[in-house]
């Protein structure tokens, strides 16, 4: 028999290079890609080496998700919830299946519109991420809206050898029973929504000695934040965190520092020779405080201020500084 001119124009398609094919796949919903695999043996071997795993929306039809928004308001079973209850569990033990016949992940993604409360569900997504962290992934992000119920992060996430790249929204950290982070290939760090305790804090940032990039908003528990001897850290943004009381940031190579809080602050920047952007929100932070700092930093480009009400007489010498914004 003949091939079609379709036939050949999607043999054209699975004749493309792994790599190519990959790029494809990554604009696809996870439903989708799970669905492209079963159309060849080409496009299955090309599923089971896509370094990408993740769990959202797509996987779950409007059933088995109504259920489990319904299961975490606490309504009753019927017998209709529990077959559909069986669907679900044979979806998460699917979804495992999978993750295990990955030949190989480097970052694994999960990510929905909330965090679905039921207990099945958290020790199916428990498995998963101890799963991805056993086979050293490079990224990993965690995404949950963040109003409602937080996700438990195990402490293994803390504890990962080949991690560089971490985001988290959503989730509630403690630290590993050792009671220690380590995280020595992490370079960028991004939590939103996340809620730790102030002593997880100081134990967390003292974990990465290889850090470039940190970014915390509208995070709780973050009180006082200690960055010292971070040499390659060179972007802090720290964003509306409800609790921030202090920031000291002492030996970075640091570029660019944004800091904006919902109640005044404390800061302290020490020996950062490169800072080249900075931005205040709301810092408790005086005249000579000021003067000092900007005459310390001869890179500095930019400087923006905002809020920051006990400053009274501003008096700016610097030669680098291109841009200075002030908002009272």
């Amino acid at each position: 028999m003949e091939k079609t001119r379709s036939d050949e124009e999607v043999d054209l398609i699975s004749e493309l290079p792994e790599g190519v094919l990959h790029t494809i796949l990554s604009f696809l919903p996870f439903k989708e890609i799970v669905q492209t695999s079963v159309l060849s043996t080409r496009w299955e071997e090309v599923w089971r080496t896509y370094p990408v795993f993740t769990i959202d929306e797509s996987v779950f039809n409007n059933d088995l998700y109504e259920y489990l928004l319904d299961n975490c308001e606490g309504e009753e079973n019927n017998g209709v919830d529990e077959e559909i209850r069986r669907k679900t569990m044979r979806l998460y033990q699917c979804l495992e299946r999978l993750l295990r016949n990955r030949l190989s992940i480097e970052k694994f993604k999960t990510e929905l519109s909330e965090f679905l409360d039921d207990p099945e569900f958290e020790s199916f997504l428990h498995s998963c991420v101890c799963y991805a962290i056993g086979s050293n992934i490079k990224k990993m992000k965690l995404d949950f809206a963040y109003e409602g119920i937080l996700y438990n992060l195990p402490p293994i996430v803390l504890c990962s050898k080949s991690i560089e790249v971490l985001k988290l929204r959503g989730c509630n950290v403690e630290l590993p029973t050792e009671s220690n982070v380590k995280l020595p290939s992490l370079r960028k760090l991004h939590l939103f929504g996340v809620d730790c305790k102030d002593h997880v804090i100081s134990n967390l940032f003292s974990g990465f000695p290889l850090i470039e990039e940190m970014i915390c908003s509208g995070c709780e528990g973050l009180g006082t934040v200690k960055l010292f001897g971070l040499y390659r850290l060179n972007k802090i943004k720290l964003i509306k965190n409800w609790d921030l009381k202090a920031v000291y940031i002492k030996n970075s190579n640091v570029s660019s520092l944004t800091v904006s809080g919902s109640t005044p602050f404390k800061i302290g920047v020490y020996h950062c020779m490169n800072l080249r952007k900075i931005s205040l929100e709301l810092a408790s932070i005086k005249d000579d405080w000021l003067c000092k700092t900007i005459s310390e930093l001869p890179f500095l480009e930019s400087l923006k201020l905002g809020f920051c009400h006990e400053l009274k007489s501003i008096k700016i010498s610097s030669s680098s500084l291109k841009k200075l914004k002030m908002t009272r």
